[in-house]
């Protein structure tokens, strides 16, 4: 054999194993992207699953990690593991783990994520139990805050009156910093508004991700409530086909979903509190929902990022009313929030608790009302990591939004994406 036909031989098998590793299955596909690294942060975490889980570890976030262990994300194509008080008994058992690997970094933390994960579990009994002192503080939500190793409280106003009013009667603690946030409201429409969904890559029987949707209802006063949204990403729950979004925007079980003003799907999964809000839309047999979006054209695959490696990762929103992709940095997780305003279907009230906060990367973007529900992907594999829920700024005016997970949303309806 000369030298050109071992050449064509050798990428004709490279090429052969790439197809090969993606497969037709409802939930996996492996890319072969530069994410050896978010592999590794994988294998890490699924090691530590053998040992312990809560419940029935139907999540990824269900897994008890070690008392070392501090988390880990991936920063500059490595791996950095936190290991509380720089522990040389847990260095050498992740090691023992993913064997010896260069791009694994360790960093010295002062508390382990299963310490954090539960103080942070009892804030977000307060935040929801403790309901007149949590409005006369302004405290909006609770969350984890993994590289900086601390609980994060956030208030719409971070005086020292309210900090010393929650360090006195709710809990003091070194684990726990402050930031001020202010969510905006969830708004509807009291009348019919006009969709525009781009025609030149919008088609009549194909739904593309981030298109713009909207779900009216009639009070019996006559007025006409209307909600927008934003398709999310493609699912199929109980053998049908549909799409995810947020139920927020679709609250209630039977109500039908237009788009471009045609009825093109019903709202057959709901759900409202714990840990998620996610709405299941079941498309008619004329709409086939499709994993491309809708504004940049980009293509999406059905592969969904799990919670754990959420942290530290580039991530893009793609609203139907901003109609362009915008990019921030996972900040915190497991992030507990109160859910209120009006709906289709009478008042929002709930507690979500495993929220993930962004920050914009450019910030003279601005998501949108109507944006809520859109998809949210990583910027360099494109697979899912969940919908948008809400919007908020901080302190120092810096935007922020805030998502769902879709490894919880899909595990809650026991559906899977295609």
């Amino acid at each position: 054999m000369n030298s050109k036909n071992l050449y064509f031989t050798i990428f004709s098998l490279i090429l052969l194993g790439f197809i090969s590793s993606c497969t037709e299955n409802s939930n996996t596909c492996s890319p072969s992207y530069a994410s050896n690294i978010e592999q590794l942060n994988e294998k890490l975490y699924e090691s530590y699953a053998n040992i312990a889980t809560r419940g029935n570890n139907t999540t990824s976030d269900d897994i008890i990690t070690p008392e070392y262990f501090g988390g880990s994300y991936v920063k500059a194509n490595k791996l950095i593991v936190m290991v509380k008080s720089g522990s040389q008994k847990g260095i050498e058992d992740v090691k023992k783990r993913l064997g010896t690997d260069s791009n694994v970094i360790f960093e010295s933390c002062t508390y382990s994520l299963q310490e954090l994960k539960d103080l942070n579990a009892k804030l977000e009994v307060s935040l929801a139990k403790q309901t007149a002192l949590r409005d006369e503080i302004g405290w909006v939500a609770v969350g984890i805050r993994p590289i900086q190793n601390r609980i994060v409280v956030y208030l719409n106003n971070v005086s020292n009156k309210n900090i010393s009013k929650f360090k006195n009667e709710i809990c003091n603690s070194d684990k726990i910093i402050f930031d001020q946030l202010e969510i905006e409201p969830i708004e509807i429409q009291k009348d019919t508004i006009a969709i525009d969904n781009d025609i030149s890559t919008f088609s009549v029987t194909n739904i593309y991700l981030s298109s713009l949707y909207t779900c009216s209802t009639t009070t019996t006063a006559g007025t006409t409530l209307t909600a927008t949204g934003s398709v999310g990403y493609r699912a199929k729950l109980n053998g049908h086909n549909g799409f995810m979004t947020a139920s927020h925007v679709l609250p209630a079980l039977g109500l039908t979903v237009k788009v471009n003003s045609k009825a093109c799907g019903v709202v057959k999964g709901v759900t409202k509190g714990a840990q998620t809000e996610a709405a299941f839309v079941m498309t008619t047999n004329n709409f086939t929902p499709i994993n491309t979006t809708n504004w940049t054209g980009t293509k999406i695959n059905p592969t969904v990022v799990k919670y754990t490696s959420l942290i530290n990762r580039t991530v893009v929103a793609e609203g139907g009313m901003t109609k362009k992709a915008i990019e921030g940095t996972v900040e915190d997780i497991e992030v507990a929030w109160h859910v209120q305003g009006e709906s289709v279907s009478g008042k929002l009230d709930f507690i979500i608790n495993k929220a993930i906060s962004v920050k914009y990367t450019n910030q003279s973007l601005s998501l949108r009302q109507g944006d809520s529900g859109c998809p949210i992907y990583d910027k360099s594999s494109k697979n899912i990591c969940g919908c948008l829920t809400g919007k908020a700024v901080d302190k120092n005016k810096q935007k922020v939004f805030i998502f769902t997970s879709a490894e919880i949303a899909l595990n809650s309806m026991k559906a899977t994406v295609y």
